[in-house]
């Protein structure tokens, strides 16, 4: 949403205040606006392809769990 709003900024700017947008300008723009709504868009449906390692408390309590399971197997 605020993407959006971005842009439709952008071009009133330059509509408004007569600004002239070079070819560039309006790749760029254009590549770099993309890029923002795919973000948007893969984070609303679950496909981030974000790889960041969980928080520490998460880490800490994963390896927790793995620790209990190995004494599980020990013990049986």
């Amino acid at each position: 949403m605020y993407t959006t709003y971005q842009v439709i900024s952008i071009v009133l700017s330059c509509v408004i205040y007569l600004h002239p947008l070079t070819w560039g300008q309006i790749l760029s723009a254009a590549l770099v606006f993309g890029v923002l709504y795919y973000k948007d868009t893969a984070g609303k449906s679950g496909h981030s392809h974000s790889h960041r390692a969980p928080p520490a408390e998460e880490q800490r309590k994963n390896s927790m769990e793995q620790e209990g399971e190995k004494r599980i197997d020990i013990k049986n």
